[in-house]
């Protein structure tokens, strides 16, 4: 059996509101190898955070675009592909 260890550390945001302020310790973390989980109260918060993180990291940090939430291997802003 394998095991391994993870460290978990838990940050609360020092504002609800300013998302930019986020953005560095977000790369920081990104560049680090870490995975990132930011949980926001609202939808529209959330999809705004991803929204700003996103650009950032295409402008900015473009090999980090990777590590934005996937699903079934599609970055969640890419078209879904057709059905046939």
């Amino acid at each position: 059996m394998d095991t391994f260890n993870r460290r978990i550390r838990v940050e609360l945001a020092p504002t609800l509101t300013d998302d930019e302020t986020l953005l560095p310790t977000l790369v920081q973390a990104l560049e680090a190898g870490a995975r990132v989980l930011v949980v926001c109260n609202t939808v529209t918060r959330a999809n705004a955070l991803f929204r700003l993180v996103e650009a950032t990291l295409q402008a900015k940090h473009p090999k980090l675009c990777s590590a934005l939430f996937s699903m079934q291997g599609r970055l969640l802003s890419s078209p879904r592909p057709l059905r046939s």
